[in-house]
């Protein structure tokens, strides 16, 4: 086994991918991978000298609570967005119609539902764009509401 090969068997069990993988089909080896919640993408492929190369992209953005798939569609589109990715730091999910954004720096975005997610970020995005001077002057910003944002003080 090579250096690498270690490093890449070492790193495939840390994060909870078994011994068996390694030689079993790639299609397995990329689903248990895939399987993890913290990993967006994972590819796997053999090089000529027989070496297994395994690439990991983990998700940016933690979702903190019970997920759904509106909510991981959320993140990914989050995760996609240049405005957005350097802004959000988790998205909190408290109950279905509960979500919050958590920034990096800045207050806390309430969603409510993950439905409509784009149109509630289009709304955010726009009051930072074209209203927003500070976070200091506010407690929070609330785009659970049809076509407004709630800045609370």
């Amino acid at each position: 086994m090579t250096k690498w090969s270690y490093v890449i068997w070492i790193a495939l069990l840390l994060i909870g991918c078994s011994n068996r993988h390694l030689d079993g089909s790639y299609q397995a080896r990329e689903d248990s991978l895939r399987a993890d919640p913290m990993i967006r993408e994972a590819n796997c492929y053999r090089q000529s000298d027989g070496t297994i190369i395994t690439t990991v992209v983990p998700h940016t953005v933690p979702i903190v609570g019970q997920s759904e798939p509106a909510v991981e569609e959320m993140r990914n589109y989050i995760e996609d967005s240049r405005f957005w990715n350097k802004r959000v730091q988790k998205i909190l999910v408290r109950a279905k119609d509960n979500i919050v954004l958590v920034q990096k720096e800045g207050v806390p975005l309430l969603l409510g539902e993950a439905s409509n997610y784009e149109a509630k970020l289009h709304k955010l995005r726009a009051f930072y764009e074209n209203e927003h001077t500070s976070d200091t002057l506010y407690r929070e910003l609330d785009a659970r509401y049809r076509g407004q944002v709630v800045a609370r003080k």
